[in-house]
């Protein structure tokens, strides 16, 4: 009789049980998933270890991206019967970690999907993700191989790859990786615009535009792409190219701070004046509204620097500078900008001299950091030294532009230190390569470098003969002929030491 009852009564819990799942499927069918959580913690209540119960609430509480309750549901059900769930599980646990930045939580489940299968090249790739995010890239490079030995057509596996070896600087083994993911996937747009990047890093920029052109043939929306591709314009002095690729980034997104920076910076070198001041006061309005809900972002602050710089507002400018360097102490950007509003318009010659040092220190081959010196030096009276370092960069310099710019300061050091031997050769020097340029050369007009020396001169005692050599000069190379006066070519002819 006892036993009767007893086995009616486990029917009876096991119907009710099915019941109830089948509830709980209904409810999940419409979405309905807080029901179904309450429906399935009256089922654990009554039994903890019921598996199915156990899962379903996992994989809902999953759906409701509250993960780390998911995982408490799947760690119970591998105490339980280890074999109970698959490596996808685990897997999917492990990436929405992943996506929240909990990377060592990410890093264990992904482990535990590897554990129950060991074939599972979905959850090697995610763990060299999580290896690379950490900045273990060799660890990363050894899960995507593992990914790629268990599954070799796995495109997404070699395009991380050649991700980390890109930031590794292995252009060829990462461009290999590129190429493969392109072969498997033609229509694969990240590859296209990875593929171009490298090829810029290994200088094969022709080949890059063309890798930048298919990624925005397959996504014409992809504005880091329509960006990129601009820089690359940028740096091939194609300006007018460069212009068009910013504007398209506004015109995707018309919030892109960087694209607003970018074009000012391409219309600054085609002599666009007329939208400058609007291009960059958009500059400064976007980005002072991003820095308050992203105070850490240099790249906010710089663009701003520069902005306020052009706008005319130094202190604002210098304030934006300074903030990068809170951020980035090493900020060649920041510090060279700061230093141009010492030399250029605050003129605190001593203050631009210690930023031009501080520039050669971190970066002690950069040539155009080395003229920059030498005008410093100048400015700070310290003939000898500029002189010197003027004579070191004369031949190595190896553009128009700074070579003029070099020769002109050779002379203008001679004549402040009263060698007037050595300056007339020197101007023999300066005319001799001058002469050689093309017939439009100019200086750009938008170049700063020429307002801290008009100040300088006009306030140093120098022979007035010399003055206007060097203030004619001045405007010769910005093509300012007329003002250069026809008298200055016998000037030059009777080129005298001064009494």
């Amino acid at each position: 009789m006892n036993n009767n009852l007893n086995n009616k009564t486990e029917n009876t819990s096991v119907d009710q049980t099915t019941g109830l799942i089948e509830k709980v499927n209904l409810l999940l069918k419409d979405k309905q998933y807080d029901e179904a959580i309450k429906t399935l913690d009256m089922i654990i209540e009554s039994n903890p270890g019921h598996l199915k119960a156990l899962s379903l609430k996992g994989d809902t509480l999953y759906e409701q991206e509250r993960y780390n309750e998911a995982a408490d549901c799947y760690d119970k059900i591998a105490a339980i019967d280890p074999a109970y769930l698959d490596g996808y599980v685990w897997n999917d646990i492990g990436s929405a970690f992943f996506n929240n930045g909990q990377y060592k939580k990410a890093d264990a489940y992904y482990d535990r999907a590897i554990e129950v299968d060991p074939n599972l090249s979905w959850a090697w790739r995610n763990k060299g993700l999580v290896k690379q995010r950490e900045g273990q890239n060799k660890a990363a490079i050894e899960c995507y191989d593992k990914a790629i030995a268990i599954e070799p057509h796995y495109n997404d596996a070699f395009y991380d790859k050649g991700t980390v070896l890109f930031e590794l600087g292995e252009g060829e083994e990462a461009l290999s990786c590129f190429d493969e993911v392109i072969k498997l996937d033609p229509g694969y747009i990240w590859a296209w615009g990875m593929k171009a990047r490298t090829l810029e890093l290994l200088h094969r920029d022709e080949e890059a535009l063309a890798s930048y052109e298919k990624a925005t043939e397959l996504d014409a929306k992809d504005i880091i792409t329509w960006n990129d591709k601009g820089n690359l314009f940028y740096k091939l002095k194609e300006y007018g190219k460069a212009l068009a690729c910013y504007n398209k980034v506004i015109e995707l997104d018309p919030e892109s701070t960087y694209g607003w920076s970018n074009k000012a910076l391409a219309l600054s070198l085609l002599d666009e004046t007329n939208e400058l001041p609007e291009t960059y006061q958009k500059v400064v309005d976007l980005s002072e509204k991003a820095v308050i809900s992203d105070p850490g972002n240099v790249s906010l602050w710089s663009d701003m620097g520069f902005a306020y710089e052009y706008l005319e507002n130094y202190d604002r400018a210098e304030e934006c500078f300074n903030k990068v360097l809170e951020l980035d102490k090493d900020n060649t950007g920041a510090i060279k900008g700061r230093g141009l509003i010492y030399s250029e318009h605050k003129y605190d010659f001593a203050k631009a001299l210690d930023a031009t040092r501080k520039l050669i220190e971190l970066e002690p081959d950069n040539l155009v950091n080395k003229l920059a010196l030498v005008e410093d030096l100048i400015k700070c009276k310290k003939y000898d030294e500029a002189l010197k370092v003027a004579l070191d960069i004369v031949t190595k310099l190896d553009t128009e532009r700074d070579g003029c710019m070099v020769r002109y300061f050779i002379f203008a050091s001679n004549i402040l230190m009263g060698n007037t031997q050595q300056a007339g050769k020197a101007l023999g020097d300066f005319f001799q390569y001058y002469t050689q340029l093309p017939p439009n050369f100019i200086i750009h007009k938008g170049l700063w470098v020429f307002n801290g020396l008009v100040k300088f001169l006009g306030e140093k005692s120098i022979h007035l003969q010399y003055s206007f050599m060097l203030l004619t000069l001045i405007d010769l190379m910005q093509g300012k002929i007329k003002a250069a006066d026809l008298t200055f070519g016998q000037i030059i002819s009777n080129f005298q030491v001064a009494p």
